[in-house]
């Protein structure tokens, strides 16, 4: 496990505050399966099934009982049935293996989608239903496909990112539509991107940068279809920009470019899908606040922003 960047609140575990401009090793443990990073805390997944965390926890985003502190990887709980993490600002969603959603965190907004605006801090199951299949937190919310291939959503709605048609703030999952053909979704700040299982992809939320994609800058808050392309194989988003790759493993990025991070060579929004690398072969990427990251099929890290 490597870690690099901002460290005030030890979110990078390596036991200090100081910050790291190069990636650095967390610990001596080779079995890390899954990470995920918060604002100011990191959670990750071993192969063994088990749950870790540390960084800030002043909302009980670590999940460990308490409100303090951890500077280096902490196991959370003793449940070694651990499927899937996932974190927004300040509040953890996690998927098990026999199908249920749990949450843990900040609850202001209902983004941990248990029927109250109550903070968590330790893993609490997110009604009683054992289908979900798929799992993504958003800033303040969470989204979620069954295996039925429904699509879910709860927390922060004021501009629409959850795509129920309203504007209105959930506290637990509320069905998106009634389509059953949904293979992922991603949750960002106040926007959302998701992709059908035929290909297709969809936004929904706040446009004020053209982060949907659609050619204006008119918000929305049902999913609304990108293009004609049926060739979108997954993406990433964040508050103001997307990035997306094809089946055939190409990158396009859209929205907003202040500091780069479309990595197109301008400083330029951008309200449609625009072609970042005109090469094939990157399997993995993740769209940061003003940066963006993505690795190649060669297993050489990239970054811009």
């Amino acid at each position: 496990l490597w870690a690099w960047g901002n460290n005030t609140y030890y979110q990078l575990g390596d036991g200090t505050t100081v910050d790291k401009s190069i990636p650095t090793q967390i610990g001596t443990d080779t079995n890390w399966k899954a990470i995920a990073a918060g604002d100011t805390h990191s959670v990750a997944l071993k192969t063994d099934g088990t749950l870790w965390g540390w960084g800030a926890n002043s909302n009980g985003q670590f999940g460990n009982g308490n409100n303090n502190v951890q500077t280096t990887p902490t196991q959370v709980g003793t449940s070694t049935n651990w499927k899937q993490i996932t974190t927004g600002s300040n509040h953890t969603l996690a998927l098990k293996n026999d199908g249920t959603i749990w949450a843990w965190g900040h609850n202001n907004l209902g983004q941990l989608g248990n029927g109250t605006t109550n903070n968590a801090n330790v893993p609490t199951q997110v009604g009683t239903q054992n289908n979900w299949d798929y799992l993504a937190a958003g800033m303040s919310n969470g989204m979620a496909i069954k295996t039925n291939g429904t699509l879910w959503g709860w927390g922060i709605n004021n501009l629409g990112q959850l795509g129920d048609g309203t504007n209105t703030n959930k506290t637990t999952p509320v069905q998106i539509g009634t389509e059953n053909n949904w293979k992922e979704v991603h949750p960002g700040a106040n926007s959302s991107v998701a992709i059908k299982t035929n290909g297709t992809l969809y936004t929904t939320g706040n446009n004020a940068v053209g982060q949907l994609g659609l050619g204006n800058n008119t918000n929305k808050n049902v999913f609304t279809q990108v293009g004609t392309a049926t060739t979108w194989a997954t993406a990433s988003i964040t508050s103001g920009h997307v990035i997306a790759s094809r089946t055939y493993g190409t990158l396009y990025a859209w929205g907003y470019n202040n500091n780069g991070q479309l990595g197109n060579g301008t400083y330029t929004n951008a309200n449609t899908p625009q072609l970042l690398l005109n090469t094939s072969g990157w399997p993995t990427f993740s769209a940061g606040l003003h940066h963006s990251v993505a690795l190649s099929e060669d297993g050489t890290p990239y970054t811009w922003g």
